[in-house]
């Protein structure tokens, strides 16, 4: 336990859309949920960047010039990718940091905006939209042993945490999907299969609602996409939901096909 507090580090975290005061307030202790999620800020930006995790953690800080706009975003990152090298897709890269040299290395200054925040986190509970989220592995044989291994679907509400790391998992599958983090949010449900085993992957979570997680080729060759959905509505994305749609519309074709005999 000693070990794992002298080990622990904390960063400002702040989106580029956040004001510098925020940036300046919200420090947060590095995990792999806030790692997650600044790998997603710095995907944004850096589309092409590898996502490798790892146990250990490192502040970050990247400044992008657009045209007259100045772009800072602010996190945790894994210790295992350096964020800085690369080309931005916007603009030009006009800082970078990556550190971990003691708490809040990703810092400018120390400036006050408790009002910023509150109203801030005011906003995203106003918004609060609840998702199916997790993962279900379909074997051809149904093996039940196999399915344990991965966190069955349950309902959950979706924020800040739980979204980067649905949006992480999803750059490792379609690097294409990546974009800007917000506070707007959808629910989304994709199946996929890979060609030789047949194993098929459900996975159901909350993303932003910029994201388009039904466009966007596969990292890998052997998988393909059967089925994908994207909606914004409380629990869209669950089986039962998604089942009520298809005898709404069944009644609507029948009663159509009717119509049309008599």
């Amino acid at each position: 336990i000693i070990l794992s507090v002298a080990s622990s580090l904390s960063c400002f975290s702040c989106d580029h859309t956040d004001s510098e005061s925020v940036c300046e307030e919200n420090l947060v202790e590095c995990d792999a949920s806030s790692a997650s999620l600044g790998m997603i800020r710095v995907a944004a930006f850096k589309p092409s960047i590898q996502i490798i995790q790892s146990s250990t953690f490192r502040c970050f800080e990247l400044v992008v010039q657009d045209n007259a706009e100045t772009l800072r975003t602010r996190g945790c990152s894994y210790d295992s990718v350096d964020v800085c090298p690369g080309e931005v897709r916007v603009g030009v890269q006009t800082g970078c940091r990556w550190c971990n040299e003691h708490d809040g290395c990703n810092s400018a200054g120390s400036f006050k905006a408790s009002v910023l925040l509150i109203a801030g986190l005011s906003v995203v509970a106003a918004q609060a939209l609840r998702c199916m989220q997790g993962t279900e592995i379909v074997l051809p044989s149904d093996d039940s042993s196999e399915k344990n291994k991965e966190k069955m679907p349950e309902f959950t509400e979706c924020g800040v945490l739980n979204t980067g790391a649905s949006a992480a998992s999803l750059l490792v599958l379609k690097p294409n999907t990546a974009s800007l983090p917000s506070t707007d949010y959808k629910c989304y449900h994709l199946r996929i299969e890979e060609s030789e085993s047949k194993k098929a992957t459900i996975v159901k979570g909350c993303i932003y609602k910029n994201q388009n997680v039904c466009d966007g080729k596969f990292k890998v060759d052997n998988v393909r996409e059967v089925f994908c959905s994207q909606c914004d509505q409380d629990e869209c994305n669950s089986a039962h939901r998604f089942a009520s749609n298809w005898k709404i519309l069944s009644v609507t074709l029948f009663t159509i096909v009717c119509l049309f005999m008599k």
